[in-house]
């Protein structure tokens, strides 16, 4: 039995192709690496600002109203941690939409109800992309929030978020 061994070397042929495809390789990592760091300086977030957020409450019983005070500290459902402390409280009669005999949208006022608008005191970072409570909990007009106290429990709309000046 006779073996033969082949020891014949392989050429490594590198084409034009393939240092283009190496090349676009590293620019892609090196262009992914650049953006986020640079993005990371134009989002940097500024603590310890103030935000008066403005919160509506519709419907709600007058007895649970008159539970909510200017200096109650007020907190978050979803992670029960501080949202801010109550600034002001305004409550009016509720209003009602109703279709009259014409067929015609009316408003009306139900005096058993209230509309409340509680402006509220909120630490946290405002940013280029908006206001996070407290750092993490992002927060912007439109958007409903769960708040609650020792004394008040409600889901309302944040209608307003304005920076305090300094």
């Amino acid at each position: 039995m006779n073996r033969t061994v082949n020891n014949s070397r392989k050429k490594i042929s590198i084409s034009v192709i393939d240092i283009l495809v190496l090349v676009t390789v590293i620019a892609c990592i090196a262009g992914t690496f650049l953006h986020y760091k640079l993005y990371e300086k134009r989002n940097a977030v500024k603590t310890d600002d103030i935000c008066s957020v403005s919160v509506m409450y519709t419907m709600m019983e007058p007895e649970i109203v008159e539970q909510l005070a200017v200096g109650d500290k007020l907190y978050l459902n979803d992670d029960k941690t501080e949202f801010g402390t109550v600034a002001e409280v305004s409550a009016v009669d509720a209003s009602v939409y109703y279709t009259n005999a014409k067929n015609e949208i009316t408003e009306g006022l139900d005096s058993t109800k209230r509309d409340v608008t509680v402006i509220i005191k909120v630490a946290g970072s405002v940013s280029e992309n908006g206001f996070f409570v407290n750092g993490k909990k992002y927060i912007a007009s439109g958007m409903n929030i769960e708040l609650y106290s020792s004394k008040f429990s409600g889901n309302g709309l944040i209608f307003d978020v304005k920076q305090q000046a300094e």
